[in-house]
């Protein structure tokens, strides 16, 4: 979809979004990098204690990455801040993908697998053997058919392959060899680094955001976004006893007769499971009106969400 290079060629590995900047980040330094969404540079910073960052993910509030070691850091970018790590297991983690189901971490062991589920206290709650290797970055996909899969951005080859993985059996099922493209520098191309999957930069569409290391960040399409189902607000905080309302819009203008399911899922940074709130979408010919008009889904107060 576009591509543009990155502020500093030596070294920006990782790449993530919350949907108001793009992030990324040196690999060998602790120093991040602030890009508006159309490829623009802002700024560089540095955040104490939070350097050598390999892949990054982001789970709707923070932003997650390992320096190739068993430590994930929690990472607040918009305010520069260390919020805290999650201690694991794996010796060496590198690529990394939130998976918003299970609201736990997919984590590649260095460059290889077996691909292991980290929940939030750092512990192993699911392994996948896959015959994929040389992952630099990982991304979680559960919107396009037959998913949820694991995606790749892998080195093999010409060192910038995106590989689709099975999640039941661990096998490739298609890869896709970004320097197709023409994007890569045709004297020095990058080799893959980081990645994540995302619909906050184009409206209406799911898509690939990565790096081909010290010389393209790009954009590519994966799936067209859920756009009948419309939440806002997408963040805040709940006061202690109190609550929030949060619109939900359903816009069938679009879609043609069937039934359409999604989940709403609330994550907050309490110690429970997230709360899903499963939404079905009738279209017929005759005029509908959503029920109920309302729904209360409670969490902890004062937390944020």
């Amino acid at each position: 979809i576009y591509s543009f290079e990155p502020h500093d060629a030596g070294g920006e590995y990782p790449v993530a979004t919350d949907g108001n900047y793009i992030y990324t980040a040196r690999w060998n330094l602790n120093t991040f990098f602030r890009y508006q969404l159309d490829g623009t540079f802002v700024e560089e910073f540095t955040i104490a204690g939070a350097g050598n960052l390999r892949d990054m993910t982001y789970d709707g509030e923070y932003f997650y990455g390992s320096p190739n070691s068993n430590i994930i850091y929690i990472l607040d970018l918009a305010n520069e801040t260390l919020i805290g790590q999650i201690t694991t297991t794996v010796t060496n983690i590198r690529g990394i993908a939130y998976d918003a189901d299970n609201d736990g971490f997919w984590v590649t062991n260095a460059w290889g697998g077996p691909l292991r589920l980290i929940n939030r206290a750092g512990a192993t709650v699911e392994t996948l053997t896959t015959v994929a290797g040389s992952m630099g970055g990982l991304g979680w996909d559960n919107v396009t058919d037959g998913g949820p899969y694991l995606w790749a951005n892998a080195q093999p080859a010409s060192n910038n392959i995106l590989t689709q993985i099975d999640m039941t059996t661990g096998a490739i099922l298609q890869t896709f060899d970004i320097a197709t493209l023409g994007i890569l520098d045709p004297v020095s191309p990058g080799i893959s680094g980081g990645m994540d999957i995302t619909n906050q930069l184009v409206p209406g569409m799911w898509t690939f955001l990565g790096t081909a290391q010290n010389d393209v960040i790009w954009v590519l399409e994966l799936a067209p976004d859920e756009v009948w189902l419309l939440v806002n607000p997408t963040s805040g905080t709940v006061p202690a006893g109190q609550s929030i309302e949060i619109d939900v819009t359903l816009d069938p203008e679009e879609l043609e007769e069937g039934t359409y399911t999604a989940n709403i899922m609330i994550n907050s940074n309490a110690q429970v499971d997230p709360v899903v709130v499963p939404v079905t979408l009738i279209i017929t010919e005759d005029d509908i009106s959503p029920n109920p008009t309302v729904a209360h889904s409670p969490i902890p107060g004062d937390e944020a969400m």
